[in-house]
């Protein structure tokens, strides 16, 4: 069995159903709110978090999958204010 086999399977399956999920809502909202681009930065973001504790043991450097997970929660937080808010300004 490969290392990568059953994780990417798992992440596979969590990004397949939040895409799914993320379609029925703007079609449920009439696509008025779209929050589909915060919702995969702060999902990809917890996958990093959540890989962390998997590979620890394997690979002593495996912490430093805090760094990338940490920026994309944050860019997918700000990116939420910003669609929720409507102030886009924000960035200049």
């Amino acid at each position: 069995m490969s290392l990568f086999s059953k994780p990417a399977r798992v992440i596979s399956y969590i990004l397949t159903g939040t895409g799914v999920i993320l379609f029925v809502v703007n079609i449920a909202l009439g696509w008025t709110l779209n929050i589909a681009l915060p919702l995969v930065f702060l999902v990809l973001g917890c996958g990093f978090f959540f890989l962390v504790p998997y590979w620890k043991p394997r690979w002593y450097w495996a912490s430093l999958f805090y760094i990338p997970g940490a920026l994309l929660i944050s860019f997918g937080v700000i990116f939420l204010l910003n669609v929720l808010t409507g102030d886009w300004r924000s960035w200049a």
